[in-house]
This record gives C-alpha cells, sequence and structure tokens, in this order.
C-alpha cells in the first residue's frame, strides 16, 4: 500500500476522487407525501432570553462551533443565530431583538419567554410542501396556509442570486403546537440530488461543520407527552415511520440516523417538565465521533453536577443548557466507518486508504500507471508531479476532471 501514499498532496487529491465520484444509492423509506425526497431534521429551535450569553455559553464551554453572528428572525420583534452539523441539521437560537416595540413581537414567543427557555420549535425537511399539505389535509389534519420567506432577510453581500427561499408550513402558525413538527421546504435545495449522492454531500458538510465536542449530528429530539400511545397514532396518521413502541417511548424514523422520540414521564424532573410547560422538546440526543473523547472534554469545562454519565450516554442537565437536556451517544459503527472511509485529508485513515487505492486501480491506473509514473495512455501524465498537482488544484480542472471525467477515455460520466 505503500505506493499509494506519496506527498501529501496527493492524498488530497485521492481524497477527492472518492469524494467526488457520483454514487446511485437505494432508499426504501417512503414517508408517502408527508416528506417526499426530505432529508430528516431541518432544524431545532432554542428559545433564550439573551441570545449573546446563550451562544457564548454554548460554543466556549460546551464546544459547538458557532459561526453565525445574531440577525433578524423570521418572527416579529427576534434575532436568530444557528450552527450546523454535518448531517444537513441546524440547531437555532433565538431570542427577543434589543429594543424592538413589544407590539410587534410575535404573540407566542413572548408569552413562552416570559415563563421559560427552552426548545419550542423544532422542524423537518420535505422536499415539496404543497404535497406535505394535502397529504395532511387528506388525513384529517387542520393546516393553516404556506408561508414563504427568504432564509436570510438581509442580502448577503457579494452574492449575484437572490438570497434561498423558504416554504413553511405549521399546524397552527399564530401558536405553533409543541409537540409537533413544523415542515421546511428549502426552495431549489435539490433534495433528490442529495439522497442520490449522499456519499458527497454528507462527507463535504461533516468536513465543514466540526465541533470540539465530538458532535457530527444530530440522533433524536426527545418529546414529551400526556399519552405516548394517542401521540403515536397521531405520528402515524401524519406518515411518520413508526420504527417501535412501548409505553414509555415511540420511536419514528425520519431520513438515515435522524429520530423523533415521544416519551411519558418516567422521573420528576420530567413530570415538572409537563406539569409547567405541557407537551414539547424535553431533550436532544446527539451522534458523536467518539464517545470517550465526548466524555473527557465536557469533564474539563462542565460542572460534575450538570453530568449524568453512563457507558453509552452522557448528559447535561436542561439546568446548564438554557432549558433543554443535551445527550451525547455513539455514533453508529456503519456511520462511524462510513466517515472514515470517504473523508479526504491530508493523512488519510487507513479505511480510506484502503477505499482510495481501490478507486486508484480501478479508475486511474488504466491511464497513469500502477505507480502514477503516467503515459500509460497518450496525454495521462504523471500524478508524481508536485508542479501539475499543485498548478491544477488551484483551479475546477482537478475537480471536474475527477466528478465528470475526460472525453475519449475509459473514464467518462456521462
Amino acid at each position: 500500500m505503500n505506493k499509494y501514499r506519496g506527498i501529501s498532496i496527493l492524498g488530497l487529491f485521492i481524497g477527492l476522487c472518492f469524494l467526488l465520484i457520483r454514487c446511485e444509492t437505494s432508499d426504501s423509506t417512503n414517508h408517502k407525501f408527508l416528506t417526499g425526497e426530505g432529508i430528516g431534521i431541518n432544524s431545532i429551535t432554542l428559545m433564550v432570553k439573551d441570545i449573546d450569553s446563550a451562544i457564548s455559553y454554548y460554543k466556549d464551554t460546551l464546544g459547538f462551533d458557532i459561526r453565525t453572528a445574531p440577525k433578524d428572525g423570521i418572527f416579529s420583534g427576534t434575532k436568530t443565530s444557528n450552527m450546523y452539523l454535518g448531517d444537513f441539521s441546524s440547531f437555532e437560537f433565538l431570542a427577543i431583538a434589543d429594543s424592538v416595540n413589544k407590539d410587534s413581537i410575535t404573540p407566542f414567543v413572548k408569552s413562552f419567554l416570559n415563563s421559560h427557555q427552552g426548545v419550542r420549535l423544532f422542524s423537518v425537511h420535505t422536499s415539496s410542501i404543497d404535497s406535505t399539505l394535502i397529504s395532511l389535509s387528506a388525513s384529517g389534519f387542520a393546516m393553516d396556509t404556506i408561508h414563504q420567506y427568504q432564509s436570510n432577510l438581509r442580502q448577503r453581500e457579494g452574492w449575484s442570486r437572490d438570497n434561498p427561499k423558504q416554504k413553511s408550513l405549521d399546524f397552527n402558525t399564530e401558536n405553533p403546537a409543541t409537540h409537533l413538527p413544523r415542515f421546511i421546504e428549502r426552495v431549489g435545495s435539490g433534495y433528490k440530488d442529495v439522497r442520490r449522492e449522499w456519499k458527497t454531500y454528507y462527507v463535504s458538510r461533516r468536513m465543514y461543520n466540526t465541533h470540539p465536542n465530538g458532535v457530527v449530528g444530530i440522533k433524536a429530539i426527545r418529546v414529551l407527552v400526556d399519552n405516548v400511545k394517542s401521540s403515536s397514532n397521531e405520528f402515524q396518521e401524519m406518515g411518520f415511520d413508526l420504527i417501535a413502541q412501548t409505553d414509555a417511548i415511540a420511536r419514528f424514523q425520519l431520513y438515515k440516523n435522524h429520530e423523533i422520540h415521544l416519551m411519558a414521564a418516567r422521573n420528576q424532573e420530567q413530570r415538572d417538565f409537563l406539569a409547567n410547560r405541557g407537551e414539547g422538546v424535553f431533550a436532544i440526543r446527539f451522534d458523536v465521533a467518539h464517545m470517550d473523547s465526548t466524555m473527557q472534554y465536557f469533564e474539563k469545562v462542565v460542572s460534575l453536577d450538570a453530568l449524568n454519565k453512563s457507558s453509552d450516554l452522557l448528559t447535561i442537565s436542561a439546568d446548564y443548557a438554557f432549558g433543554v437536556q443535551l445527550e451525547f451517544t455513539q455514533e453508529s459503527e456503519e456511520q462511524n466507518v462510513f466517515a472514515r472511509t470517504y473523508t479526504p485529508a491530508e493523512e488519510l485513515d487507513s479505511l480510506a486508504l484502503v477505499h482510495s487505492a481501490s478507486l486508484y486501480a480501478k479508475y486511474c491506473a488504466l491511464c497513469h500507471g500502477d505507480n502514477r509514473e503516467g503515459y500509460t495512455a497518450d496525454n495521462a501524465p504523471s500524478l508524481r508531479s508536485k508542479s501539475l498537482l499543485g498548478t491544477s488544484m488551484s483551479s475546477n480542472f482537478m475537480r471536474y476532471t475527477i466528478q465528470y471525467g475526460r472525453a475519449n477515455t475509459p473514464w467518462l460520466v456521462i
């Protein structure tokens, strides 16, 4: 395998090869017309009284990478900031804007923040908001009209196109249900392409959205309800896929690793939550790449009173996370192996080395030679050349060649 290590820039080159190779994937999950080609959890909205202090704590203490400054929110009189995860989900902070006219604040936001902090809203992706509306209405649910808005109210500097648009669908826009999801369509996002080429999109986002605490995505939104059976029936009538159910919990699968859990209160803290706030999101469960590393991180930065540890789960109390319990669990072995195999880097993981070597042998060696010496086929240069790699890495030439192939060669993507 040594012949495939080469110089570090070659490792990046080979990494790009398997990152950009287009692959067809099948997906048997079908939510009728509820989410269509949607990709699971869209966002979770944590409502806080002071957005700056919440962002600072989540970033500097809890170890989340938050890069966006607060901006105008879609709800009147609010401001928001987001942190993004590699699985196409996001965690949103929302607060009442400074010096805003109190009469202009969206009523349900003002009412909630008068007494509480915590997750008040959550949403899931749908590839067709119109089909979702038709499906839910046909199932007997009373829905509001579809709303469309800019995902960024301020025009992005330097962009030549319009800001991305979103469409939302709620059961009650004026006072959204606390235990039911909102549905969001990001217009022009190409959901079908994302699902078909999941490897490329997921690995790229996971590389870019890294967090010091080791979080790689959201595993589950955990919702406390008064009656698991009746709430489960409601979700099934909507069209969500039930995985398993007991008297204590009903688990629903969205897309890939994302789940929604409907939970009965099983301890005093959860009973107090229902008594004071009613049904709603009690906890967020995150996937982490390495559980031991995540535990070591939090043991250094968070009070021991805030932590509850077991062999496979780490919990931070809602009192130390602005009103929502945070849970961390090891990502599945399948997902971990997938990420290690397909993530390019200067120093490739052992799984990635084997995978990239097999790709080279299959797609590249025919023209560039077994040892990258080049000219096994006419006009196929040596890939040992630092000047070639250095020059082409600064342009789109290499990326387009890897992704789409070369005309009149065996490696041509139609």
